[in-house]
């Protein structure tokens, strides 16, 4: 399944206003994937200043007075695209349909080929992970491949939103894309058609009587609850290990309450804006799950946003050892605002500070054993752990 990595969005008519939030928000969660909160509305100023009213002037001047018939909502939608190409990759733009878009992918089934992508600095979709079977990873393409046109328009020539929406589609038709494959200059063309994709995000193997592994591919509006499902169904463990290898991030609130399962008190995260004023908080509640098992994450390049977020928070609380690479180090918040009745936009607002005071943005979580991400190393380091603890009991 295709999706830009930066962000979910919830339906604020399906989801209370959380009570967490100032009245302004409506709904919370990440992307990158990240995290988004949904305004109502752009707030309002009572003043213009001279260089918003050179724009309104502009327009006014260009309507009345260019040679050719100019369509309004054409001219606002080149002007919006002006103004967010000095802003940072996670912030856009959108119209029409794909404003109502944004309420549904956190919980509904889509066509799609089956990865996980991400716009990168070049312009191209750069894909994060790959779904087994699905057929993306039938057709070979890897972590790490550039996606540099979808149906034969380029991706740099369009909006990460439009890009996704192209990928994504009727089961069963077919979507055209070209795959510049890592480490290689020659781009390849495939057609592959669309399948059914499942948001279930958690996947658990209890790969003996006392170990387990727990791999969260994002952080959808059922994680929490599939995460809680998945470790009572384990029974008790000596060890876990969350694989969040490519994890793109998700929703706040899901990976605040798979947060919530593993600590029994403490800060999760605050969300800080522009003025360094916390807009909200995150707290741990009593009681949680595995208290006595050893506990490895898994991380590597890819592991984005909300994954970065549950990796930091605990290392910060010394629950879990940290293997892998440093992760991507994006670590904002998203905020979408409704723009009259077809368009909305979504502006990076604040950033997320974990409970030792640290930023992700732009660093990253480093691990605190750093070795090649995979699955057989993390275990390594896990048993380790088991072992010097029951060396350590009475």
């Amino acid at each position: 399944m295709a999706r830009d990595e930066e962000f979910v969005v919830v339906n604020r008519k399906r989801f209370p206003l959380p009570s967490f939030l100032p009245p302004a928000i409506v709904g919370a969660c990440t992307g990158a994937f990240i995290f988004l909160v949904i305004l109502d509305r752009m707030p309002t100023t009572p003043e213009i200043s001279e260089h918003e009213a050179q724009v309104v002037e502009v327009y006014r001047l260009l309507k009345l007075h260019y040679v050719e018939e100019i369509k309004e909502e054409d001219l606002a939608t080149s002007a919006i695209d002006g103004m967010f190409r000095e802003l940072d990759l996670q912030s856009d733009h959108y119209l029409g349909d794909a404003v109502e878009d944004l309420h549904s992918h956190a919980a509904s089934q889509y066509g799609g080929i089956g990865i996980v992508a991400t716009r990168d600095e070049s312009g191209h979709l750069r894909v994060l992970s790959v779904e087994p079977g699905k057929p993306a990873d039938r057709a070979g393409i890897d972590p790490g491949d550039l996606i540099t046109t979808v149906n034969s328009v380029p991706a740099v020539q369009q909006t990460t939103q439009a890009v996704l929406e192209n990928i994504r589609g009727q089961v069963g038709k077919p979507v055209h894309v070209t795959v510049l494959r890592s480490g290689t200059t020659i781009p390849l063309s495939m057609s592959l058609v669309r399948v059914p994709i499942s948001p279930d995000s958690v996947h658990m193997r209890v790969i003996d009587p006392s170990l387990g592994i727990l791999r969260i591919s994002e952080f959808r509006e059922n994680t929490a609850e599939l995460a809680r499902e998945a470790l009572e169904s384990a029974g008790e463990l000596a060890g876990l290990m969350i694989d969040l290898r490519g994890n793109p991030g998700g929703m706040l609130e899901s990976v605040v309450d798979v947060a919530d399962l593993l600590l029994d008190s403490g800060k999760i995260v605050h969300l800080e804006s522009r003025d360094g004023q916390i807009a909200s908080e995150h707290n741990a509640t009593e009681g949680q799950l595995l208290t006595s098992a050893s506990m490895v994450i898994l991380i590597d390049r890819d592991t984005a946003s909300a994954a970065e977020l549950l990796a930091g928070v605990l290392q910060d609380h010394e629950r879990a050892t940290v293997v892998g690479h440093r992760s991507l180090g994006k670590g904002t918040v998203q905020s979408v605002m409704r723009v009259g009745e077809r368009r909305a936009i979504k502006l990076t607002t604040a950033k997320y500070v974990l409970p030792l005071g640290r930023t992700i943005e732009g660093a990253g979580v480093m691990p605190d054993v750093v070795a090649a991400p995979t699955e057989r190393q993390g275990l390594e380091v896990l048993k380790s752990m088991i072992q010097e603890r029951v060396g350590q009991e009475p």
